[in-house]
Parts: structure tokens; sequence; C-alpha cells
């Protein structure tokens, strides 16, 4: 059975994870404290964003007109925007502490693992709370935040592939780089392409994983086939 790099270390219990939960939280209180407040004018000066009337008015129709870049992050407006404003802006910012949090315990993981070493993961995670590009990015509404926490956790589901061959972990790996490709252009369908043949070498049963990265691959490529059909921009 193929194993991730690094020393083999005895799982965490459940609690353990918990834990690093609440010092993550913890932390957010802290940078709140300091006066750090979730910055969402983006959505209404950034050029990445679509005009937020067009946006709330014709949501589907505004997506489909867009080529310039890929969509998660105009149809994650399209939904705030489709609620109240003020409460529209607490839930962004709060879907974008949890999904913070959730790069810091993924964080600590990956670190314990591939290191074996528990206090290493540990300076890793104070790294990572005390980092000001990590508060800044966290509170501010743009692709930085959920590219960064896509790739973190998908770091786990490929430590997760290497330690257990098991095909799941596959698709979870290929899913999150599906996200990041539909966010930010830069992460295009070559990249896509090498990421998802990189851990072949961990999978047992490969014939079912060429379908579901060939799959995974293809629907990479249907934002760019959409923009090459309507605008014959690729």
């Amino acid at each position: 059975m193929p194993q991730a790099p690094g020393k083999e270390v005895e799982p965490l219990a459940v609690s353990a994870y918990a834990g690093i939960a609440l010092v993550a939280a913890l932390a957010r209180v802290l940078w709140w404290l300091a006066g750090v407040r979730f910055d969402a004018e983006p959505l209404f000066v950034y050029w990445q964003f679509l005009d937020p009337v067009q946006l709330a008015a014709s949501p589907f129709e505004a997506l489909l007109n867009l080529h310039s870049q890929p969509p998660a992050l105009n149809a994650l407006a399209a939904v705030a925007l489709a609620l109240p404003w003020p409460p529209a802006r607490v839930l962004l910012a709060a879907l974008f502490v949890a999904a913070g949090i959730a790069a810091n315990v993924a964080t600590f993981h990956v670190a314990r693992a591939w290191s074996g070493r528990t206090w290493l993961a540990l300076v890793v995670l104070l790294l990572c709370l005390a980092s000001p590009g990590a508060i800044l990015f966290e509170n501010l509404l743009f692709t930085t935040q959920p590219v960064l926490v896509s790739l973190v956790l998908a770091l786990v589901a490929l430590e997760r592939l290497l330690s257990t061959g098991r095909l799941r972990w596959y698709a979870v790996f290929g899913g999150l780089l599906l996200l990041v490709t539909s966010t930010r252009s830069m992460y295009g369908a070559g990249w896509m392409a090498a990421g998802l043949a990189a851990p072949f070498v961990a999978l047992p049963r490969r014939r079912p994983a060429v379908v579901l990265g060939f799959a995974l691959l293809g629907a990479s490529l249907l934002w760019p086939l959409k923009n090459g059909l309507l605008f014959g921009v690729w």
C-alpha cells in the first residue's frame, strides 16, 4: 500500500483537530479585536467582478456572458447579491473565516503527516495564524483566499491518497483542483492535467482513475469551450 512521505505518525483524535480549530478561531477573535474587518468593497470596484446590478438582476445571463475569467468568484457574488446586503456581507465574512480555519487545520494535518513531528506542525500552524498576508487575504473578497484554501485542502486529499491509495481521495483531490481552475484563470487545463497525472503511482486500480481523471479534465474544459463557441475567445 502506498505511503505518504515522511515519518509515520499515529492518527490524532477528532477532539485534537477540534482543539486546533478552536485555537484558529480564537486567533480570528484577536484579529477582530485588533480592528480587522472583512472588506467586501471589491465586489463594487474591482474589474474582476461583473456589474452588481446585472449580477443581482440576471445572474445566469451575466455569468453566461462572462469570458474574461472563470466563473466561481462571480457565482459566489451572485449568491450574495440575491440576499439583503448587510446580512450577505456577514455571510461572506463567515464563509471566508470558516474556510481559513479549515485551511489552518488542514495545514497542521499535512505538516504533521509529512514531517512526522507534531511540534513542527504546531510551529507551522502558529506561523500561518500570525501571517499578515493570511490575515489580509482572508478578509478580502477576492480569489486569493478561495484558491489558497482549495490548494491546502487538495494537499490533505493528496496525503490521504498517498497513504491509502483509495479512489475516493483521488476524486476529492481532482474536485478541489477543478474548483481552483474555476476560480482563477492562471490555473488552466494544462495545470489541471499535470495535477491529475502526478499521483497516479499511488492508485492500485488505475483504470477507474483514468476515467475519473478524464472526466474531471473534461469538466475543466467546459468553461473555455463555452467561451470559444460564444465569443471566439478561449
